[in-house]
């Protein structure tokens, strides 16, 4: 399955602070677990959205993946035009809606609760 799983790790402050701040590391891995795609950002880092478009012209570019057909992330990743961005590529859409009542709906289909579901 060639499917394309997107997490960010945060650099935080002191412990407890209630501020993120520092570096972001955007990282992108693909079904089976392995990074490829990866990219450090410093202060003013785009959205989640358009960091995981970037990638995803980065993928294709270098072509480090057969023909992406998914996209799966959290719904940090959510918004009608990153939604769009992928449509138009030819790639379907697993990000967790952050509506309620849409995440309510996209549950009931097996192939996105499957590749929602990280098994390590």
């Amino acid at each position: 399955m060639n499917k394309l799983s997107i997490e960010m790790t945060h650099c935080y402050g002191k412990a407890g602070a209630r501020v993120e701040f520092g570096n972001e590391l955007f990282i992108a891995e693909n079904a089976a677990g392995i990074i490829i795609d990866y990219k450090l950002y410093g202060k003013g880092a785009p959205s989640e959205g358009l960091k995981m478009q970037e990638s995803v012209e980065r993928i294709e570019e270098l072509e480090l993946a057969p023909e992406l057909k998914y996209v799966v992330t959290d719904r940090g990743f959510d918004g009608n035009k990153h939604n769009e961005f992928l449509e138009k590529k030819g790639i379907t859409s697993m990000v967790c809606p952050k509506s309620p009542a849409r995440l309510a709906e996209r549950l009931n289909e097996p192939l996105f609760r499957e590749l929602q579901t990280r098994c390590d």
